[in-house]
């Protein structure tokens, strides 16, 4: 189901790249209109075009395909059920986290994020690459408590025992020789990821 999810969005975003190369082309078509005097026909011209274009949501929110991928399946998401998702993200095509591990970060954490059930709900995602280092953040509101096994680890609100996603996200981060940090304060929740370039 990811590997359809991904390409899927994979080809929405070529989708997008190729409606912004054929701009040029509207752009002469329109100057023709409004130099002929045409205004009916261009205001046709304009609506056409308008209903034509791919979904305003497929940004480009990174250069990584895989992070961008997910952080646009999550947009979407958020944008149906009136969340506020807030995007701040630098994660470069060619980095020493594999696509996978990229995707399991990204999309462990953001799953989490839309459980909550309280009104007014945020979503902050910031992610970086600097000096080897990739750092991952998610903040959202939260209006829960947090319970933990003996051994540390989140309790699942789905099942007993502790959380599969969250434990993904730290073994990920430790083969990384990085950290995976959780905790819930101020009706929010955060979470932060550190990877090393240099593994275990």
């Amino acid at each position: 189901m990811q590997t359809l999810l991904y390409d899927s969005l994979k080809d929405k975003i070529n989708e997008a790249r190729h409606a912004k190369h054929d701009v040029r082309h509207h752009i002469a078509v329109m100057q023709e209109y409004l130099n002929t005097g045409r205004l009916d026909a261009l205001s046709e011209y304009l609506k056409r075009c308008g209903e034509s274009m791919p979904d305003d949501s497929l940004i480009r929110f990174c250069e990584n395909t895989a992070a961008n991928a997910v952080l646009l399946y999550f947009a979407q998401q958020a944008k149906s059920n009136g969340i506020d998702y807030i995007i701040k993200a630098y994660i470069p095509s060619d980095i020493f986290v594999t696509e996978t591990d990229i995707s399991v970060i990204v999309g462990n954490l953001l799953d989490a994020c839309k459980k909550e059930n309280s009104d007014n709900k945020k979503i902050a995602v910031n992610a970086s690459f600097e000096n080897g280092m990739l750092c991952i953040t998610v903040d959202n509101t939260y209006t829960g408590t947090l319970k933990y096994t003996s051994a540390g680890n989140i309790v699942s609100t789905k099942h007993s025992g502790s959380g599969l996603g969250t434990q993904s996200v730290k073994n990920i981060a430790a083969r990384y020789c990085g950290i995976c940090s959780l905790e819930a304060k101020n009706g929010m929740f955060y979470a932060s990821v550190l990877c090393a370039a240099k593994q275990g």
